[in-house]
């Protein structure tokens, strides 16, 4: 039995979409402001381990 060749022009042009798959922008997004919000809390983190010592030094004589 011989296999029928394929109609090229039949060929759904969406198969042809094939590669790479990148993060929608929504997960750009997500993962930015997920990074912005740790960053911010190891700021305020260290502040804190900073500042929790003698706090007069700061006020005017």
């Amino acid at each position: 039995m011989l296999i029928k060749p394929r109609n090229p022009l039949g060929l759904s042009p969406y198969l042809k979409k094939g590669g790479v798959h990148d993060k929608t922008n929504k997960a750009k997004r997500k993962l930015a402001k997920n990074q912005l919000h740790k960053e911010l809390a190891n700021l305020k983190k260290n502040r804190r381990s900073e500042s929790s010592g003698d706090f007069f030094w700061a006020l005017p004589a």
